[in-house]
């Protein structure tokens, strides 16, 4: 709730792309180096293409929060 009334000036669509973008990135990253490391030759690249297929993912969704919260009227 601290978050929520410290950015209540920030668009809720924007709040919800830069917070599943954070934990996405800390997902992939925790997972792929703890659960891949030694067993393929090059951790950054699965990193890199993980991290690319869900921002694209995030970036396609978000405009959709916003227009959900407009059509419910939240």
């Amino acid at each position: 709730a601290f978050l929520k009334i410290r950015f209540s000036g920030v668009p809720l669509a924007l709040r919800s792309g830069v917070s599943l973008a954070v934990c996405q990135t800390a997902d992939t990253v925790l997972f792929a180096l703890l659960g891949l490391f030694g067993m393929v030759n090059n951790v950054g690249h699965i990193i890199l293409i993980c991290l690319i297929i869900k921002f694209t993912i995030i970036a396609c969704m978000t405009p959709l929060t916003g227009l959900a919260r407009r059509v419910h009227g939240t």
